[in-house]
């Protein structure tokens, strides 16, 4: 009888663990994770802390944004209910950054 191997499957890639493992630590051991597509430019993850607190990082594609929820202890897969919206802290500065400059050039 021959055992075949299975592949393993996507890993997270080390610079988004290591955000997540420090952003953990700030922010109460364990927080919510909503994966959030872009389109091209990739999947954006967006954190919720058990404090409220809510921060993201970019990867390029959707199965290591899976990989990270997958695979780093302490992340909850969510979405945007109202449960979560209504515990989100949204930081000084956050709706400016997301706006981005304004400017068309």
């Amino acid at each position: 009888m021959t055992v075949e191997k299975v592949p393993a499957g996507p890993t997270p890639p080390p610079a988004a663990v290591k955000f997540v493992e420090k952003f953990l630590a700030r922010h109460g051991g364990k927080a919510d994770l909503v994966l959030q597509p872009t389109g091209r430019t990739g999947v954006r993850l967006t954190f919720v802390g058990a404090d409220g607190v809510m921060d993201d990082y970019m990867v390029d594609t959707l199965a290591e944004a899976e990989a990270v929820r997958d695979g780093v202890p302490g992340l909850t897969g969510s979405d945007w209910t109202r449960e979560l919206v209504s515990h989100t802290d949204v930081p000084a500065g956050h709706w400016k950054r997301m706006a981005g400059s304004g400017s068309l050039l």
